[in-house]
């Protein structure tokens, strides 16, 4: 098998000229959002309100329920991950995006 190398050193010499920048190293910059796990939390519970409504040849009340509970689950897992990331004067993402937009507050 062969193997491709890394351009290591363009890598050190990068990392070298960012540690001797003027004022010192750059600040670390840490993600937002919370854990990754809220971001696929999101994209699970999209999914799989997804596959429920998309695949309906016939509506009856039973599944009406549930895709009216995975809606439920969406939004709150949206709620979730926006609520790390927003600033105090921010309406929350699900009442702000028109796509999002609903009457209920996600619980």
């Amino acid at each position: 098998m062969r193997q491709v190398p890394f351009p290591s050193i363009r890598v050190e010499a990068t990392s070298k000229n960012l540690m001797e920048w003027r004022g010192g190293a750059p600040i670390v910059i840490r993600p937002v959002g919370g854990p990754i796990k809220n971001a696929k939390n999101v994209v699970i519970s999209h999914v799989t309100m997804m596959v429920h409504y998309m695949g309906l040849d016939h509506v009856s009340p039973t599944i009406l329920s549930i895709v009216s509970q995975l809606i439920k689950i969406l939004l709150s897992a949206v709620e979730v991950l926006d609520e790390l990331v927003r600033d105090s004067i921010s309406s929350p993402m699900w009442c702000v995006k028109s796509n999002l937009c609903v009457s209920y507050k996600p619980s």
